[in-house]
């Protein structure tokens, strides 16, 4: 991003006003009230049968169900947007961990997702500030988003981990002025020495890095040359296909090459999914996906005597 857009970034995030006390639990409360809903009937805001099972265990309106979960979102939405400050701080604090690759918006992003499942799980009763609560989730996720996509070559997390806990054992040792080994640790720890060592020795090259100084010869060199991969059908076996398919009773070749991309020529065309499929065959859906599953078996079986070639 340019420095102007990183400049109305910050701009926008502080001009959203910080929430007082009472405002923080007023927003909570109604944000919980909605996670729950949500949590307890999945799919609720995206199917009336859903919703309609909701208001009868519930025991409220269709009017007061959407109240709730408006409500709900509306406040998710102010708390994230009023807390964006602590995303922005942490991120700052963590750039230089970070190297070239991320930078502090990319990082301010990554918190941003901490803050919102902070917000979703931020219970107003228990009387501590949401700021206190959500600092570890922000703090975390920026953490995981540096161990995971700061470094080209990604270090699973488990052995980042391990490496933490050997070097640890290693402080304290030496603090007692005993000198101990990696492999030492290692097994102390009950961490594959090994497997430690491949991972402290992974790094990075550039392919324009020259293999000696002394030549002009780039790492890029000596790489081979890409290979186009063989098809994995012949000519003689696509046309087969293509015959099968159109042997096929009714509406079914209609339905297979609109499905599966299946031209009678090499023109590449995109495949469709069954609802496409059936506003262009003025079809339901379910009898696509029935004339799909029909088809699918009977050309298996008209396929069986393609195996023999390939």
């Amino acid at each position: 991003m340019t420095s102007d857009s990183v400049r109305d970034y910050l701009k926008n995030i502080g001009s959203v006003p910080l929430l007082t006390s009472r405002e923080e639990i007023e927003l909570g409360r109604l944000v919980q009230r909605r996670q729950r809903l949500i949590e307890a009937f999945p799919g609720l805001e995206g199917s009336a049968d859903v919703a309609a099972a909701a208001m009868a265990a519930e025991g409220i309106s269709k009017a007061r169900l959407r109240v709730i979960l408006r409500s709900g979102k509306k406040a998710k939405d102010r708390m994230v947007a009023a807390n964006m400050r602590l995303c922005v701080s942490l991120a700052t604090k963590n750039t230089r961990k970070a190297g070239p690759s991320l930078e502090m918006i990319d990082l301010a992003q990554e918190g941003a997702l901490g803050l919102i499942r902070a917000v979703e799980l931020f219970d107003p009763e228990r009387g501590y500030k949401f700021s206190t609560f959500a600092y570890w989730h922000v703090s975390q996720r920026i953490k995981v988003a540096i161990a995971d996509k700061s470094t080209a070559i990604r270090i699973p997390r488990h052995m980042r981990e391990s490496i933490a806990k050997i070097k640890k054992i290693q402080a304290d040792v030496v603090s007692h002025g005993l000198p101990l080994t990696m492999a030492e640790a290692a097994n102390e720890a009950g961490v594959n020495p090994a497997l430690v060592n491949l991972a402290l020795r992974t790094r990075t090259l550039s392919l324009d890095a020259l293999l000696h100084c002394s030549t002009d010869t780039e790492l890029r060199d000596m790489l081979p040359a890409p290979q186009e991969e063989p098809p994995l059908l012949g000519e003689e076996q696509i046309n087969f296909i293509r015959a099968c398919v159109d042997a096929l009773p009714g509406e079914r070749p209609q339905v297979l090459r609109a499905a599966y991309a299946i031209t009678g020529n090499d023109e590449a065309v995109a495949e469709c999914s069954n609802t496409e499929i059936a506003a262009r065959m003025n079809l339901a859906r379910s009898r696509i996906w029935e004339l799909r599953s029909d088809s699918s078996k009977k050309l298996r079986v008209q396929l069986d005597s393609l195996r023999s070639v390939l």
